[in-house]
């Protein structure tokens, strides 16, 4: 939640978030309204139309790519690199675990995910991801820019 004084939503203002760094992409509600999906840098909605004097409730919804959940399932469940890029190489499919097609069964603690080919490894470093900032509102006014006079 933010809280806004009238003093900075003037007519003239202008309230833009920025993001900083984002990997990959974030959706922004700003008091329920939609300010966009930001998908490349720079990371920025514009928020003045969207804020009130008062409080405000800004939501950011982060969507990362896939290897890190894999790269980490891989780590619980003890799978090497070597194992993962001969399956690759030679396209050995691995036999799905019990838990896959067995409804009754239970993957392993914290398991999310399961891929026939196996890309990555525990053994894969990690990639940075996530709502990495920082996360600044900057404020500001708009100006009217003088237009030259054509004689």
């Amino acid at each position: 939640d933010v809280e806004l004084s009238p003093e900075v939503l003037r007519s003239d203002a202008l309230l833009e978030l920025d993001l900083g760094d984002v990997q990959v992409i974030a959706e922004v509600e700003f008091n329920g309204k939609s300010a966009g999906v930001l998908w490349k840098p720079p990371f920025r909605a514009d928020l003045t139309a969207l804020a009130k004097p008062g409080r405000n409730r800004l939501v950011v919804k982060v969507t990362n790519l896939w290897p890190n959940r894999l790269i980490g399932d891989a780590r619980r469940l003890g799978i090497t690199r070597a194992e993962s890029e001969r399956r690759t190489r030679v396209a050995q499919f691995a036999a799905p675990p019990a838990w896959v097609s067995d409804s009754r069964a239970k993957p392993p603690e914290g398991t999310q995910t399961y891929t026939t080919l196996q890309f990555y490894s525990g053994e894969h470093d990690l990639t940075p991801s996530g709502l990495l900032g920082p996360v600044t509102l900057r404020f500001g006014r708009l100006l009217p820019l003088p237009v030259p006079r054509r004689e």
